[in-house]
């Protein structure tokens, strides 16, 4: 994917400007991705924009961001999008939307038949502007992904969000990160999403939520037909989250994906969770890095000799030495479906450090992870010293 990109430039998109931008794009057929960020669009200037991605059909994928679009602008790109057949990909993010510019996009959206993503993030779209979008996707049957976060979903929003979805028989990833969720609005949001058919990827990151979601979450995973990937990272799960996704885990007939990095579920949670995945059989990608002090790679061994499904993992182990690095190796080796390990190592000390990476390197990469990304993140170490205190970078 080649990228074209004209970004903070502060300038005014006027009929010039489009005209000075098609002439550096004439010719050129090796792009299809079009950026343009921080400018600000003048009344009906889109129209200008609209004419350079007639010329240029090539480009399927149209960035805006940041750009004060307003409401007439809005319309004359969405129409386009509703007539191109070359635009499969549409960001308009930061762009104040509001109900007004919502209600303008997604008239055109509801049919929009070779749209596979929108992406709204941080426009200021509340319980109308959801009304809007609800109403869209009862109509639009072609749409793939759609990123609604940064924006605020109330009870009103999620009533309107899921009505659509009923009908909708398209959608399969719904980004809400960063929308406010609490549990009882995501209690409200799972059951309305449990009428729906082809949802497979849930996004509720980095919101409001508690222990309390994961129960609501499994299920949901149990009773859809084929919801799958489950993001719930930069939640305050705690421990007892982490006992709930343990139980989850075990038992979950489809999940594929779970996604739980900065959940404040610490080491011994992220160890019941090792000790869950010991037992399913349909996980293939699980990270839980950033919960806190790492987990001894024991966990992470034993785990990998029992559990023959999971391919990715990515997670915080503690220091590699001559004893931990053979057996680690050894279960990666043996395990036949593991294709990679991301790991936040803590090395130990500076003097320490090469000679324990060099032990990793020989007594585990060499002979055992050749068919294995094993990516290792070395992490900062505070040590304390009578009377100062030093932060080495290793």
């Amino acid at each position: 994917m080649s990228l074209i990109s004209y970004s903070k430039m502060s300038t005014t998109a006027t009929q010039e400007y489009f005209e000075s931008l098609h002439k550096k794009l004439q010719g050129d057929l090796d792009y299809n991705y079009l950026s343009l960020t921080d400018i600000r669009f003048a009344d009906n200037s889109a129209q200008h924009l609209i004419k350079l991605l007639s010329d240029n059909p090539c480009i399927n994928i149209l960035a805006l961001r940041e750009n004060k679009l307003g409401s007439k602008n809005t319309s004359f790109i969405s129409q386009f999008t509703q007539e191109a057949k070359t635009i499969n990909t549409l960001v308009i993010s930061d762009n104040a939307l509001r109900a007004r510019g919502t209600k303008a996009l997604c008239g055109a959206l509801a049919s929009a038949p070779h749209l596979r993503c929108v992406r709204l993030s941080d426009n200021f779209i509340t319980g109308v502007g959801m009304r809007h979008i609800g109403e869209m996707l009862s109509h639009n049957k072609s749409l793939f992904h759609l990123g609604l976060d940064g924006n605020t979903l109330s009870m009103e929003g999620i009533y309107n969000i899921t009505d659509g979805l009923k009908t909708n028989g398209a959608l399969k990833e719904l980004c809400l990160q960063r929308t406010g969720l609490t549990n009882d609005l995501a209690s409200v949001l799972f059951v309305g999403l449990s009428y729906n058919r082809t949802l497979e990827d849930l996004d509720l990151g980095e919101n409001l939520l508690g222990p309390d979601v994961v129960t609501l979450a499994n299920r949901l995973t149990i009773s859809h037909p084929r919801l799958k990937r489950i993001t719930l990272s930069k939640n305050s799960l705690g421990m007892d989250g982490a006992k709930r996704l343990a139980c989850m885990i075990k038992y979950s007939p489809k999940l594929r994906e779970l996604r739980l990095y900065d959940c404040d579920i610490g080491s011994d949670g992220v160890r019941h969770i090792l000790l869950a995945l010991r037992q399913n059989k349909t996980i293939t990608s699980l990270d839980v890095h950033g919960n806190g002090a790492p987990v001894p790679v024991y966990c992470l061994s034993e785990m990998l000799e029992t559990n023959n499904h999971l391919q990715e993992i990515y997670l915080s182990i503690t220091h590699l030495d001559v004893e931990s690095a053979p057996r680690l190796g050894e279960a990666a080796w043996r395990n036949s479906a593991i294709v990679a390990i991301n790991t936040e190592v803590l090395l130990g000390s500076m003097v320490s450090r090469a000679t324990e990476r060099n032990k990793f390197n020989h007594e585990a990469r060499k002979r055992s992870l050749a068919h294995i990304a094993f990516d290792v993140y070395e992490q900062d170490i505070v040590t304390e010293e009578p009377g100062n205190k030093k932060k080495r970078t290793v």
